[in-house]
């Protein structure tokens, strides 16, 4: 592809080595991506790759994908892609070291090898599961890294239906191991993401759901429910414009009538999906409603509330009060449970949340 948007497809591993040594001279004469000084508009048109978390890559000492890093000339406002592994090269610890410290935490890789990468990592976590040798810290965070590329891949709405197949997997994975594991809740605690994105804040809601989930004893099918529909919670939010998003001040009454909007979103996307549970889309739709009912998009109340969204409420609470954003700092735990309490008493169960403060307390938070 010439012009404004230049990409190199598959090349020989000397060539790969070659640019390696060229990225790393560059790091300090082109601007990055993470910069974010460059119209992300540009970023866009690069439909044919999507964007991962680099420390992903620090989990495989094989890179199944081929793995570019962009380049912008301010100037001319252009990009180019330049190749940092190739598929099936080791990892490069040296490499990836000089992208992280020149600020990068994010590379693209083509987007028809996303699947090839999403079930790679796939099998690698299976077998870290299967190890009893493997540290469960170390589980633990195959599992967080895990759901990040599921939601990548799932959140798009061309690959929901897969998406949720594969999510399907991915819970019962996290459900086995906080059930076998004594230790699994403190190690998924600590994987908690504090910096809020879309998919940081659906994982962490989840993996709190999975393990709050089996503190109160419910029945695997409930349990299953709970962790699918968490996981999922704000799919809806895909088809709002990030510019609202991520809007660092307070949104404005349209803006605030689209955000409303999201509950009723995720039922449309995922209404349709067989594979996903009633229940599941239960929580999708309930999970901002107040028991009082002051909360949307239907401002039902009490008993019309189904029993696992008033959960997942008290959760997705937490881990938005406990999340950093751009315009606040992070809440530590005893102070974002004092809110709910004080705040919210009127939204939330009372009877959850005091289980949810006693399975706060046996993580020592």
């Amino acid at each position: 592809m010439e012009g404004a948007f230049a990409s190199d497809g598959p090349q020989p591993k000397s060539f790969i080595m070659e640019k390696q040594a060229d990225i790393i001279k560059k790091l300090d004469k082109e601007s990055l991506l993470p910069l974010l000084k460059v119209d992300a508009d540009l970023f866009k048109k690069a439909e044919d790759k999507i964007n991962v978390d680099l420390d992903i890559l620090e989990n495989l000492d094989t890179i199944p994908v081929d793995t570019f890093v962009p380049f912008v000339k301010k100037k001319e406002n252009t990009v180019r892609f330049y190749p940092l592994f190739s598929s099936g090269s080791r990892r490069n610890d040296k490499v990836i070291g000089s992208i992280k410290r020149s600020g990068m935490n994010r590379v693209f890789i083509p987007k028809d090898q996303m699947d090839t990468l999403t079930d790679f990592f796939n099998q690698k976590t299976k077998q870290i599961m299967e190890d009893d040798s493997v540290d469960d810290s170390v589980k633990a965070r195959f599992l967080y890294d895990n759901a990040r590329l599921l939601l990548t891949q799932a959140f798009d709405e061309k690959n929901v239906k897969k998406g949720v197949k594969n999510a399907g997997d991915y819970v019962k994975m996290v459900t086995k191991f906080v059930k076998t594991s004594p230790d699994a809740a403190t190690n998924l605690a600590a994987m908690l993401i504090i910096d809020y994105t879309l998919y940081t804040h659906c994982i962490n809601v989840c993996l709190l759901a999975v393990s709050f989930g089996n503190f109160m004893g419910l029945e695997d099918n409930d349990l299953n429910h709970l962790s699918m529909g968490s996981l999922f919670h704000d799919i809806g939010k895909i088809r709002i414009q990030e510019s609202v998003l991520k809007k660092p001040g307070p949104l404005d009454d349209e803006e605030w009538k689209l955000m409303r909007r999201h509950p009723a979103m995720g039922l449309e996307i995922l209404g349709p999906v067989k594979e996903f549970s009633p229940q599941a889309v239960g929580i999708v739709y309930y999970h901002h409603e107040n028991l009082d009912g002051s909360g949307y998009p239907s401002g039902v109340k009490e008993d019309q509330v189904p029993e696992l969204a008033k959960i997942v409420k008290i959760l997705d609470c937490y881990d938005a009060l406990t999340a950093r954003r751009w315009y606040k700092k992070a809440m530590v735990a005893f102070e974002a449970i004092k809110i709910i309490q004080k705040e919210m008493a009127s939204h939330v169960s009372r009877a959850y949340l005091k289980q949810f403060v006693a399975f706060m307390g046996s993580l020592g938070e």
